[in-house]
């Protein structure tokens, strides 16, 4: 037994000297090594102090950095004052250097043996990894900063190119640069390893600002958490056996307003429609300003709508309104504004028994202001605006009744597009019917009946008709003549051919509809080889709408063939329907596009174009599908009553909902929903192809105001054709008729 515990004794005296050595060791070699800002504050300052993977502190100047260094540590040198560039220490790197500390220097006013130019960026340039050390982002992955601003010298254009790590450079493609690097000549570096005498052996130098990632709001935000991690590792390096540093997580100034599998709240819906509202009443909705809002009858006390919020981003990370006035889009924004004041009206009623009388006369006072609003923009539209006015108001004239496109430069004045003209009738019979009142029938039908004397007997009509076009040959031409579409498209036909549909029901006037039929059965049989403009799920989902209320009033064999196209054309679409709701944008036939993906890496930002390069790129577009597809799958539930197309509609209408935008500091942006959302990273983001509509744009009309539509008739348990049908028939349409087009064509279903 003694021996035995005299054994035990020895084991554990030898034990206790191995730990005490051992911990010694880790004493010996535990690593000290710092991170020293030279920053005000930055975003990735912030970062490291929530989740530090290193001890970061903070210096005034590169020089108290310099006297504080110790060897090992890593100094960071931020471009606190950007776009004004940062003052460059040479005395301060010389420390450092001996020191033995690295460095990262971003945007400097000075390089040794340089002459450095400061200029902003073209805003089809972006970064692209060009080379394989950053982990997990693989060479010619793809980037974004916003309206950057770089440091070049034009003499030496070659100047970071031999070790750079990202490059500015015009590059197709949604994620990598698909098509490869540009030759040198088009490159510019933009994080590259700097060696130089007396300065740090480990120096990285960014000729722009890097480090604005939450506050510049730089995409997309993995691909630039790995940038950051790289950068750190870089500055403070682990042997071969080591992780190196990462960057952490960072709050973000623009989210979705929900993650994917957030559950949602009861009135989730309704709190989205109601942001999105207050977003066009709050940002674009202007009154009293006749520099922005043109009349041509002296008018002065009027209301108008911007056309929305411009895609480039600011360093601050805000964006600019575009103050042009679309009178589609003014049309689209009265409707919401209608619907908003109805469902307040609504919500008052219901809820009137537990308000104050206070509170109450409040709501009624809200709802009163929001339908003067709405009605005062429609009164804009077409009467004060020179919209319907002008040579469109002249009887004799063949352009009477027809609305121009918008009036904020001569461009616009002069033309007509035919799906424009729809959406802007749509939504002003929309809000007719929410508001109840005959005040614009005139104007509609006008309008109506001028549309369907430019459209041809076999119901297509051209894209665009220039007002001087129609002056020449007369609107019997485009009456006559078939044809003049070229290679139709939904995109451009589909929405008037809906209209017509409506029209029919609130005239009777057969030709109306047998226009709309013609066009509808054409197109149909020339699926699925259809031109398509940015994609072709866009087309399929444009389609869906007239094949809808073809249902509702076709006779019995029409009907039966609308139902089954409808059906076939909602499978197609919907077989790229991901499980968070969106559906993906699919490119169609070769070779029949109008706004194809970018052919060239110097065809990349050169004009409109989609939010994907390929098939497959995980992208959502707010602007040209998933916006009108929830709607027309809305309209295709009501008119069938097919749970098929309810299911699809939910999952689109959840997916809306959480991709919102949620920015409470950037009033400018919060509450409306951008141009591109990636489903994948679940961000806002997409190819920046598109010269004038970018991924993180938003339109007043076509995106907001349909999907505000779409929510308010869910909330209101009906479709959006039974509120148009709630104002009534069109009076006096059959006296309006034969003032402009042949008896014939006004005569009614017996």
């Amino acid at each position: 037994f003694e021996i035995k515990t005299a054994s035990l004794t020895l084991i554990s005296m030898k034990a206790a000297i191995w730990l005490v050595l051992g911990l010694a060791a880790l004493a010996n070699t535990q690593d000290t090594r710092r991170l020293i800002f030279v920053s005000r504050g930055s975003d990735v300052l912030d970062a490291l102090r929530s989740d530090p993977p290193a001890p970061s502190i903070t210096a005034p100047t590169l020089s108290a950095a310099a006297s504080m260094a110790r060897s090992g540590d890593g100094v960071l040198v931020l471009a606190d004052a950007y776009p004004a560039p940062t003052p460059v220490d040479l005395a301060a790197i010389n420390t450092l250097s001996t020191k033995g500390a690295s460095l990262f220097l971003e945007y400097p006013d000075y390089l040794p043996g340089f002459a450095l130019q400061h200029t902003p960026a073209a805003y089809y340039h972006r970064l692209v990894v060009a080379s394989d050390t950053v982990h997990d982002l693989p060479r010619l992955s793809v980037l974004t900063a916003h309206a950057s601003y770089f440091a070049h010298d034009d003499s030496h254009l070659d100047l970071g190119l031999d070790s750079a790590v990202l490059v500015y450079a015009q590059v197709a493609g949604y994620a990598d640069a698909c098509f490869g690097m540009p030759a040198p000549a088009y490159l510019n570096a933009a994080l590259f390893q700097f060696k130089q005498p007396q300065w740090p052996n480990r120096t990285l130098v960014a000729l722009t600002r890097l480090s604005a990632v939450a506050s510049g709001r730089l995409a997309p935000v993995r691909s630039w958490q790995a940038v950051w991690s790289y950068i750190l590792s870089f500055l403070l390096p682990y042997d071969s056996h080591g992780a190196g540093l990462r960057m952490p997580d960072y709050n973000l100034t623009v989210t979705p307003s929900f993650g994917p599998l957030d559950p949602l709240p009861r009135t989730a819906e309704l709190d989205a429609f109601t942001r999105g509202v207050d977003w066009l009443s709050s940002q674009l909705v202007v009154s009293n300003n006749e520099t922005l809002c043109p009349t041509v009858d002296g008018q002065h006390n009027v209301t108008c709508v911007m056309e929305g919020v411009g895609s480039q981003i600011d360093p601050t990370g805000a964006q600019t309104r575009l103050d042009n006035v679309r009178l589609d889009c003014n049309c689209e924004v009265a409707m919401a504004l209608a619907l908003q004041s109805s469902l307040s009206s609504r919500n008052a009623q219901g809820s009137s028994v537990n308000m104050h009388s206070s509170e109450l006369d409040n709501e009624k006072e809200d709802e009163k202001n929001t339908a003067a609003t709405a009605a005062a923009i429609l009164d804009y539209v077409y009467t004060h605006s020179a919209g319907q006015q002008g040579q469109r108001a002249n009887i004799s004239s063949p352009e009477y009744g027809l609305v121009a496109w918008g009036v904020s430069n001569p461009g616009w004045l002069i033309g007509w597009y035919g799906d424009d003209q729809a959406r802007g009738l749509f939504a002003t019979l929309i809000a007719r019917g929410t508001l109840r009142t005959l005040r614009w029938d005139n104007n509609i039908l006008l309008a109506l009946f001028a549309s369907l004397r430019t459209t041809g007997p076999d119901g297509f009509h051209a894209a665009r008709i220039n007002f001087p076009d129609i002056d020449q040959l007369g609107w019997q031409h485009f009456f006559t003549t078939p044809g003049l579409a070229g290679s139709p498209q939904p995109h451009y036909q589909a929405e008037l051919w809906a209209v017509f549909l409506l029209a029919y029901r609130m005239t009777g006037i057969t030709l109306f509809r047998t226009r709309a039929e013609t066009g509808i059965t054409a197109l149909m049989a020339a699926y699925p080889t259809w031109r398509w403009t940015e994609y072709i799920s866009e087309e399929q989902s444009r389609m869906l709408l007239p094949l809808a209320w073809l249902v509702r009033t076709g006779n019995a064999t029409i009907t039966a063939a609308a139902r089954a196209a409808l059906q076939m054309l909602a499978r197609d679409v919907l077989a790229h329907q991901q499980p968070t709701g969106p559906v993906e944008e699919r490119l169609g036939p070769a070779g029949m596009c109008d706004d194809c993906p970018p052919g060239s890496n110097a065809a990349f930002g050169s004009g409109e174009g989609g939010l994907i390069q390929n098939d497959g790129d995980p992208a959502a577009d707010l602007l040209y599908d998933n916006n009108f597809l929830a709607r027309n799958l809305h309209e295709a539930r009501a008119a069938t009553g097919d749970v098929f197309y309810e299911h699809s509609e939910d999952k689109l209408v959840s997916f809306l909902v959480r991709a919102q935008v949620n920015a409470p500091s950037l009033p400018i942006v919060d509450g409306t929903w951008f141009r591109a959302f990636d489903f994948a990273r679940w961000e806002h983001y997409g190819s920046a192809t598109d010269s004038g509509w970018g991924p993180w744009s938003a339109e007043s009309g076509w995106t907001v105001g349909w999907i505000t539509a779409t929510l308010a008739a869910r909330h209101l348990n009906t479709s959006l054709w039974d509120i148009a049908m709630q104002g009534g028939a069109l009076l006096n349409a059959t006296r309006v008729c034969l003032t402009m087009l042949p008896a014939w064509a006004c005569a009614m279903d017996s």
